[in-house]
């Protein structure tokens, strides 16, 4: 299949990950492109852990907020919802 067709391909095959297992991996994100460096959230979180700090207090810097902006255009078509 090609461009449409193969997106919406793999749309399905996630939607129905999402149905069936509760989650569904999204491969081939360029998180680079808006401002996130995966490795330095990762690094950042087991920094604050080794100091004694949960780490869920990586979402007090912008990075893990701009993942999460980023996943509502890929979330939309997986959950079909067009008010996203």
């Amino acid at each position: 299949p090609g461009g449409e067709e193969a997106a919406a391909a793999i749309t399905d095959v996630q939607r129905r990950m999402l149905l069936e297992r509760g989650f569904a991996g999204v491969p081939g994100l360029d998180w680079s492109a808006v401002g996130v460096d995966v490795d330095a959230i990762a690094a950042t979180m087991r920094n604050l852990k080794a100091h004694g700090w949960p780490p869920v207090f990586v979402f007090m810097y912008d990075e893990p907020w701009r993942m999460c902006e980023a996943l509502f255009e890929v979330m939309a078509p997986l959950i079909a919802d067009d008010e996203l």
